[in-house]
Formats: structure tokens, C-alpha cells, sequence
């Protein structure tokens, strides 16, 4: 198929739905309470990809993307957030800041040969990172002097599957899902549909993401958090 054995540069918007949970973890040296679900309107987000032929059908995708929101909240009652002591009734602004990366080999495992069928059914072998950074302030707290900041990374190997159906030789439907879990040490997983138009060496892509995190239990403090949303993207193939 056309876009097939083919280098290619992509971009693509994401706008996300989603309240991840900051909360303390086992190794918590406070006994006070930290669980917030950080409050915020749709993030907006961007990422980047590039594709390398592997050979036959099979390919090496390379991705970025970060997203970010805003929001505030009362505080219920007294909170610990980055060892930064909260006051109840403290008026805080929350602030989160994703970013994730992969490195995907996606081999096409069936059906085998491929003659002229316009089915792939792929397998995923991946390693997957993300970085997840929180924020909070009460400029008018008693209590929480300093901005409450930190951050945690999550490095994990993935595996996953894919399809394609090619419709045509312009048109094709995507949908990929993977992900990998340690219990209490961190979880990383997504999934993606979409359907792409091309015209000529470029590429339109409609569809939409999912995406979860989880860093790890076993740490002071942790995120995890499910984000979903549409996203529109452009490929540009260079050969």
C-alpha cells in the first residue's frame, strides 16, 4: 500500500478529558490526608511521531506528546501535598503537566503472505515513558508558604496489537492498544482509532485516544489518572 516502506514525519493535536489523582504513597512520611483529584478543563496537547521502514510490512514508530490543564479547588479539610502542609477551606490552584514518549517496532503477524489482502493484523513491542508533573498553590494560605512541586517518571516495556484495514488504497481505519503494569511499582497504557485520508505525500488523520498512567504506590507520593479526547493529526511522507 502506499504508505507502506515509507519514511514519515507526523503532528497531531489532542485535546483531553480527564482528572488524574494525586495521592500519598506507602513510603509517606506524613499521616495527613493527600488524596486530591486535580480539578481542570479540557487539556490541550500536542505530539510528534516518525516512522521507519523494518523490513517487509513492519515499521519502528518513534512518538511524543505532552498535555497540560489548569483548575482550583477548596480544600475539604487539612492536606499534606508535596510536604507542603493545606489548611481546610485554603483556596488552591492546581497545575499538571504530562509528557509521554514510546518507541514501537510493530510487526505485521497476520495474514501471512499478505499478497494483495488489505487486512494487517499487528504485533506491538514497545517501551513506553512518561513524565508526570503537579503543582499546588494558596497564595492566601497560612499554612502553605511555598508552592507545593514535584514530579514522577515512569519508564516500562509495553506490548500491545494493532489493526489496519485499508478501504482503500487512500483510505485506511487504525486502531492500536497497549500496556504493561508492575503491581505497585507504576502502569502504563493506551489505545487509538482513527481513520486516515491521503492525497498525494501528505495525510489527514480523525480519531481519538486514551490514555492511562500510574507511577508508583511504593513511593512518598503517586498519580495515576485516565485521559481521553479526539485527535486530528497530518502526515507528511518523505520518499
Amino acid at each position: 500500500m502506499p504508505d507502506e516502506a515509507r519514511l514519515s514525519l507526523g503532528v497531531w493535536g489532542w485535546i483531553s478529558t480527564g482528572q488524574p489523582v494525586y495521592d500519598a504513597g506507602y513510603a509517606a512520611a506524613s499521616t495527613e490526608d493527600a488524596h486530591v483529584r486535580i480539578p481542570g478543563k479540557s487539556g490541550t496537547g500536542y505530539g510528534a511521531s516518525a516512522s521507519l521502514p523494518a523490513g517487509e510490512h513492519n515499521s519502528i514508530r518513534i512518538t511524543y506528546f505532552e498535555t497540560k490543564s489548569t483548575g482550583s479547588f477548596i480544600a475539604p479539610n487539612n492536606l499534606n501535598l508535596w510536604s507542603v502542609p493545606f489548611t481546610q477551606g485554603d483556596a488552591v490552584s492546581t497545575y499538571y503537566h504530562l509528557r509521554g514518549g514510546k518507541l514501537s517496532y510493530e510487526f505485521v503477524s497476520w495474514p501471512f503472505p499478505i499478497g494483495s489482502r488489505h487486512f494487517r493484523f499487528k504485533t506491538l513491542y514497545q517501551v513506553q515513558y512518561a513524565k508526570i508533573d503537579s503543582n499546588f498553590t494558596a497564595p492566601l494560605s497560612t499554612t502553605a508558604t511555598i508552592p507545593a512541586a514535584g514530579s514522577k517518571t515512569i519508564i516500562l516495556p509495553s506490548l500491545g496489537v494493532g489493526v489496519t484495514d485499508y478501504l482503500s488504497r487512500y483510505i485506511h481505519v487504525d486502531a492500536n492498544a497497549s500496556g504493561f503494569m508492575i503491581p505497585h511499582h507504576g502502569a502504563l497504557g493506551d489505545a487509538d482509532a482513527s481513520i486516515s485520508f491521503r492525497f498525494s505525500k501528505l495525510e489527514l488523520q480523525l480519531g481519538g485516544r486514551l490514555y492511562y498512567f500510574k507511577t508508583s504506590t511504593s513511593s512518598d507520593y503517586y498519580m495515576k489518572g485516565t485521559l481521553a479526547g479526539p485527535i486530528v493529526g497530518l502526515k507528511y511522507y518523505l520518499n
